[in-house]
């Protein structure tokens, strides 16, 4: 019953901000939980659900077309954000959830450099949930340039045993002047390295020795007349540091990433000057998510 409840109140929440028509296909879509009552459980189970899950649209990962990944099986689907929430929830204290859900995020990493101010944060990704819960997002002041999105997900999907592992479900860039700003900061470097470097710290702090990425044909936007652009974007990117095929939907990055040696570089300065923005912000961000680790709850 109480999960009846929670898919009507869902149903009146989604009813207030659109018409009655999404509401009800929303509905509809997310009383598919109702086929699996050994997962309907654990979502009963997790109070993280009833504190945090997305606002307005609470069952995001079955009223969307596609979650995390095109490849994903309804179950998957299920699984996967049970998995998240009781991992948030096993893992992380009330501040953390407080800051990283219900406020504007916890600060990563923040350098002041040529009059402008540039942040790394952990988000809730309120946008588009279903495309990663969480997100890693790089701001010029106050204006975002780049976001990396990830899940906790089971490795068991990917073939992979039974550990908890994040996996990088979506990475964009926003064209704006900002992203110029940062180019002609930190320059021969890209915003995507910033916001991998941070995840890379997160992963560390969890104990986890990989990261799991998207291929480009699962992105749950692909399409195939943007078929290049997405493979350069997810695919092309990943194996820039020597991620190996995991599945038919996933590649594995090694932590920490692995580099090319100073020596075999020929523009040795610049590497240097990259790599140092990059163990800072690895740094930083280890330090960050410690404050809130499980010892510190």
């Amino acid at each position: 019953m109480a999960m009846v409840r929670s898919l009507w109140e869902s149903f009146l929440e989604t009813r207030r901000s659109s018409n009655l028509y999404k509401a009800f296909l929303r509905a509809s879509a997310a009383s598919r939980i109702l086929l699996f009552p050994s997962q309907m459980k654990q979502l009963q189970e997790l109070d993280f659900v009833k504190k945090y899950s997305c606002e307005g649209d609470r069952f995001f990962f079955l009223t969307h077309k596609f979650y995390l990944s095109k490849k994903f099986t309804l179950a998957q689907r299920i699984q996967a954000a049970i998995d998240h929430y009781a991992y948030e929830e096993r893992n992380r204290g009330a501040l953390y959830h407080d800051l990283v859900y219900r406020s504007p995020g916890l600060v990563l990493w923040r350098q002041i450099a040529d009059g402008r101010q540039y942040t790394l944060r952990l988000s809730a990704s309120n946008d588009y949930r279903h495309e990663g819960d969480l997100s890693v997002l790089l701001f010029v002041d106050d204006t975002n340039v780049c976001r990396m999105s990830f899940s906790y997900v089971n490795t068991a999907v990917f073939g992979r045993g039974c550990d908890i592992a994040m996996f990088i479900t979506r990475h964009q860039t926003e064209r704006n002047d900002a992203l110029g700003r940062f180019r002609t900061t930190f320059k021969q470097n890209s915003p995507q390295y910033f916001c991998l470097a941070a995840l890379c710290g997160i992963a560390m702090v969890n104990g986890m020795r990989s990261l799991y990425a998207i291929k480009h044909d699962a992105q749950i936007a692909y399409e195939d007349r943007y078929a290049d652009g997405f493979k350069n974007s997810y695919s092309n990117f990943w194996l820039k540091f020597g991620a190996e095929e995991s599945d038919h939907q996933s590649y594995r990055l090694v932590i920490p990433l692995p580099l090319a040696p100073m020596s075999e570089l020929t523009h040795r300065a610049r590497a240097f000057a990259r790599r140092r923005n990059w163990a800072q912000i690895i740094h930083d961000t280890r330090h960050a998510m410690l404050e809130h680790s499980p010892v510190n709850k």
